[in-house]
Formats: structure tokens, sequence, C-alpha cells
């Protein structure tokens, strides 16, 4: 295969993502993809959506992560001003069971 797994992985969260998002007036401002890793930024004015993942040994287990904020997606900044996916999950269902 020519293409790494980060490089597929970053071309399906466009394919996925893209036109939903749009609809919404998020666009995607910053794609980056890494031998073991790869983020998609989408923003609508101060908000924010990252999408991305890990698959660097030294981070096992392997993860992708959606993080909502609003204001500066950079590091620091991005650490506090943001909700990840699985915390919303785990304050709407604390057990980790998904609400029916």
């Amino acid at each position: 295969m020519s293409e790494k797994i980060p490089e597929l992985f970053e071309k399906e969260i466009h394919n996925s993502f893209n036109e939903f998002l749009k609809e919404y007036s998020f666009s995607c401002t910053k794609s980056i993809v890494g031998e073991n890793d790869f983020c998609v930024t989408f923003r609508n004015d101060e908000q924010y959506i990252l999408i991305g993942g890990t698959l660097k040994p030294e981070e096992y287990p392997y993860y992708l992560y959606f993080t909502f904020g609003e204001g500066s997606d950079e590091m620091p900044e991005s650490d506090w001003n943001c909700a990840p996916f699985w915390r919303i999950m785990q304050c709407v269902s604390p057990d980790g069971l998904v609400p029916s």
C-alpha cells in the first residue's frame, strides 16, 4: 500500500465530515498528518472541532479524539478551552453506557 495509515484516516475525516460540517458553517482550516498521528481542524468563527488520532507505539492503546472548543485551537489554550467527546459522554452517562 502506497499510503500510510494516518494519511488514510485524514482523508476519511475529510470525506466523512467536510460536507456535513459545512451545513453548520464549519470549514477545514488545518490538516496535519505525521508519521503516526493525524489531526483535522474545522472552524466556525470562534468555535472549533478537532478530529484526530494517534498510532504512536508509546501512546498505546491507539485512540481517536473529537474535541469541541471555543477560541484558540493551539496548545496550551486548546487544552483548557475545549471539551473532549469522551468527557461529554462521561457526563451524559457516568457508568460508561450509552443512554437509550
